[in-house]
């Protein structure tokens, strides 16, 4: 006969483990949890969740299998089960982000949502304001969360808490700013007061600056005592906001919502969809209103494991343009990612608590780099200092593969399109002739046609050369053959 209050306690435990995000305890609890109880599909799907946060996709997809097999109705099986293959795919495909941990500001607690603020970084942290006073939170036993920022000169600076005004006793942040930098909305940590039961809700306030204070302190109206609202993001225009919650009337866990300013206030929120929420969390919000881009985390949308962050682009006809992009590895990992801000167009920060970080979750910048980006080059084949007419020649890929050709024309020119930036290509010439194959030359031309570069030679009738910009040859000394 099986004990039941063992079982609970064991799913009670692995459940516990899970929430503080200690995976390694989690998932000893969550086997033991599916061998007593191999009837309850929360058991392999959450077995299956913590062995994906810890990098075993093999075995999580044992999970997912079993869990999809056994209960073939359960959406979120079969969308996690789909997840595991989508890892392997992208493991083979170009990477958009260089991801590099922060000096100077992470530190042995949780440290995330950076936000670049004039000459500092804004972010949010677990490390303690007042080291005399200071209260922690029960469940973590580490202290509330405060703002923070570092003035940045070439190196962070001294760490130092962002304005005592915006400073309470629970939960203080994240936070966005306003474009002009006079207007903040933050989440602050409500303590429960409906019984001494209540859970302490989440709540977004907004604040104005005066001069170096923030004042005039104001509820959101829109909160609610018996649910959270959370992580606003205000649009550079200032008319919209959004934000998560777990408000009644969504796809479960919490969900995206948007806000529109009026002449009385805010309008009342709306739910940004199916498409964008699942059954599980979104969260961390971030609009880039230049390319018309929402950023968030969810682990709801498959992906590499805990939190991964998402994007999908805002359309001008007011729809989102479907799906849901993943932003892959590097930035993206087993571990939770969320909170992505830009600092211009192609860098910024994002948090995580993947292995190789300093505390519990930590502050990463990031470089983008559009691999979508495409180039073309211009040449000339060139034997004996004559043009070659009709030479048939190969565009080989860095993996050895074949993917354009083309033939020269009466003059020895030739063109290659829609080539990756910065990748290494080679020319081979197709053709029999030996003498051909030794003694030729390639030359790479400007937009006028002219010899910009000699091709480097790797063998017989093989030149190497890297994708650039076309811009970059005109701006190239001519050379003489």
């Amino acid at each position: 006969k099986k004990d039941n209050n063992n079982i609970e306690a064991t799913q009670k435990i692995a459940f516990s483990y899970k929430k503080l995000k200690d995976y390694t305890n989690a998932e000893i609890y969550y086997k033991k949890a599916v061998e007593l109880n191999p009837n309850d599909p929360s058991n392999y799907l959450y077995y299956g969740q913590v062995l994906k946060n810890n990098n075993k996709p093999k075995e999580a997809k044992l999970q997912f299998q079993t869990l999809v097999d056994k209960y073939p109705n359960n959406l979120i099986g079969k969308m996690l089960l789909q997840s595991i293959d989508d890892i392997t795919k992208w493991e083979t495909e170009d990477k958009n982000f260089e991801v590099k941990l922060v000096e100077n500001i992470n530190s042995k607690y949780s440290d995330f949502c950076a936000l670049a603020y004039k000459d500092a970084v804004i972010f949010i942290s677990e490390r303690q304001v007042d080291y005399v006073n200071e209260k922690t939170n029960s469940y973590t036993n580490r202290p509330y969360l405060s703002i923070f920022y570092s003035k940045k000169d070439k190196h962070f600076e001294k760490v130092k808490e962002f304005s005592s005004q915006l400073s309470t006793e629970y939960h203080d942040g994240p936070l966005s700013i306003s474009s002009d930098g006079n207007t903040i909305f933050y989440t602050r940590s409500v303590k429960g007061e409906l019984s001494k039961k209540s859970v302490n809700h989440s709540k977004i306030y907004q604040a104005t600056a005066k001069g170096s204070k923030w004042t005039n302190i104001t509820a959101m109206s829109f909160n609610n005592d018996t649910y959270s609202v959370a992580h606003p993001w205000i649009t550079s225009d200032g008319k919209t906001l959004f934000f998560t919650s777990n408000m009644p009337g969504g796809f479960g866990g919490m969900d995206l919502y948007m806000v529109t300013k009026t002449n009385d206030g805010w309008s009342e929120p709306k739910n940004l969809g199916k498409d964008i929420n699942t059954p599980l969390d979104e969260v961390f919000p971030y609009f880039k209103d230049n390319s018309n881009t929402l950023y968030f985390a969810s682990d709801g949308h498959g992906g590499y494991g805990g939190l991964d962050i998402y994007s999908i682009v805002y359309e001008n006809n007011n729809q989102w343009k479907l799906p849901v992009e993943n932003l892959k590895a590097p930035l993206n990992s087993s571990a939770d990612d969320f909170g992505i801000t830009f600092q211009d167009k192609d860098t910024g920060y994002f948090s995580s608590n993947r292995l190789g970080g300093v505390g519990s979750d930590d502050i990463y910048s990031f470089k983008w780099h559009n691999v979508l980006e495409q180039t073309s080059i211009t040449g000339v084949l060139s034997y004996n200092k004559l043009s070659t007419d009709g030479a048939s020649l190969l565009l080989v890929d860095e993996n050895d593969q074949v993917i354009q050709t083309t033939k020269t024309d009466k003059d020895g020119n030739f063109k290659f399109e829609k080539l990756k930036m910065d990748k290494n290509y080679l020319i081979k010439i197709d053709e029999d002739d030996q003498n051909l194959l030794e003694k030729s030359k390639i030359y790479l031309t400007n937009e006028k046609g002219e010899k910009v570069i000699l091709a480097n030679r790797l063998g017989s009738g093989k030149f190497n050369f890297k994708a650039l910009p076309y811009s970059y040859y005109n701006e190239l000394q001519l050379i003489e053959e």
